[in-house]
């Protein structure tokens, strides 16, 4: 939604696996300069299988500086497959107590599969001087669960409305008019070791 893709694009994943294209996918999905788009239809529940997801997986790191994997919440077998071929893993949390304990609760079902030495818990749309926020940076260091680090991202979700259907993305818009936000972006960007590439 936030880049415009065209609804073509939606039924590439499905055709490229019907056809067992997988290593020409990146040939063939939504770009937007360096970016390259892979989706399934907005709101399809439907999950591809094991195999054709790690098919994909190093067909597009083989082409690829960075792949960013983005799991639906909760768990599922690409969120484990995900996070088991992971080099980072960013957990996201929202401002609220619900959003805290559905995370919680999915990294319990993990088990083994959630090494909190490689997750970064990212709070979400946050005023560092609000009490949501105070309650939720409190609940994570009272878990006492051993994270790589922590990261605080302001204003993403409002930003975001704003530039939908735009072709800007959030990062992009910032620049002009949140600086907040760009900093929390570059900071995180430079915890995860990729910062300027």
């Amino acid at each position: 939604m936030f880049f415009d893709i065209d609804e073509v694009y939606y039924n590439l994943l499905d055709f490229t696996l019907q056809n067992n294209m997988h290593k020409d996918i990146l040939d063939n999905c939504y770009s937007r300069k360096k970016l390259s788009v892979i989706t399934g239809k907005l709101g399809d529940e439907k999950e591809i299988s094991s195999e054709d997801f790690l098919k994909l997986l190093y067909c597009i790191r083989t082409k690829s500086d960075i792949t960013i994997i983005d799991t639906r919440t909760g768990i599922s077998e690409l969120t484990k497959l995900s996070i088991q071929n992971s080099i980072y893993d960013l957990l996201v949390f929202d401002l609220d107590i619900m959003h805290f304990r559905m995370n919680m609760k999915m990294l319990e079902e993990l088990k083994d599969d959630f090494v909190p030495e490689k997750t970064i818990a990212v709070i979400n749309n946050t005023n560092i001087r609000s009490s949501s926020h105070k309650f939720i940076y409190n609940e994570l260091t009272n878990s006492g669960i051993p994270f790589k680090d922590m990261a605080f991202i302001s204003s993403c979700g409002f930003i975001s409305y704003e530039v939908m259907h735009t072709g800007i993305t959030p990062y992009q818009a910032a620049a002009d008019r949140n600086k907040g936000f760009l900093g929390d972006m570059d900071s995180l960007l430079d915890k995860l070791g990729i910062y300027g590439e």
